[in-house]
């Protein structure tokens, strides 16, 4: 199955093009050979929604690349994506300072209390020594992003309110998607309007005249 990723590659960036696809389609095609499942990672700065109208498109080219024990059981469809938030002042006695002991409190400590699944979680301050004489620290919870409400702009955990906030990630070569400046993306963007990146105006790209 590995050996079939650059033809599979090649197989959907080409109906991707044929089809007028505004999206990049040069798409990563990672597969689990333990379970079989195909992925599709998209390029950096492109968007997985970007795709969704293409699922149908990227079936019908990727089962006759497939052996044919394999083929017509395919569905493509887009995987839930997850936002990360950041917990500020976190009690380093309720949530243990051990890693796999915090990961398995904070799951149950936000279940129970928001009715949020946590999949990943970590100390944002990752040099333990620095954490050790210390009696809070901020933690990061991985979550739905359809769940992120529930956890921000604050979240009750272990008897307290606790301030929260949606964390981002950006570089200097980031341009974001409502201000068009570079350096932090759409979600970290303080602008309080959209800019077009064609004429300046204070209105989204798609609706430039």
């Amino acid at each position: 199955m590995a050996k079939l990723e650059p033809e599979i590659s090649i197989a959907i960036a080409t109906e991707l093009e044929k089809c007028g696809c505004s999206a990049p389609t040069n798409l990563e095609i990672p597969i689990n050979l333990t379970t079989g499942t195909v992925s599709f990672t998209t390029p950096p700065g492109a968007k997985s929604i970007e795709y969704t109208n293409y699922l149908i498109l990227i079936t019908m080219a990727l089962n006759p690349v497939l052996p044919e024990s394999s083929q017509d059981n395919m569905e493509c469809r887009r995987a839930p994506p997850d936002s990360q938030g950041v917990i500020y002042r976190v009690s380093l006695v309720a949530t243990s300072k051990d890693k796999e002991t915090m990961l398995s409190v904070m799951k149950e400590s936000l279940f129970v209390g928001q009715e949020v699944n946590v999949t990943t979680a970590r100390f944002l301050q990752k040099d333990p020594e620095i954490r050790l004489p210390k009696k809070y620290t901020s933690m990061v919870v991985s979550v739905s992003t359809d769940k992120v409400d529930k956890i921000t702009p604050s979240v009750l955990i272990h008897g307290r309110y606790k301030a929260s906030a949606l964390m981002w990630h950006s570089n200097p070569t980031k341009q974001c998607k409502k201000c068009y400046l570079y350096g932090h993306p759409e979600e970290g963007c303080k602008a309080t309007h959209h800019n077009c990146p064609i004429c300046a105006g204070k209105h989204r790209l798609k609706d430039h005249q």
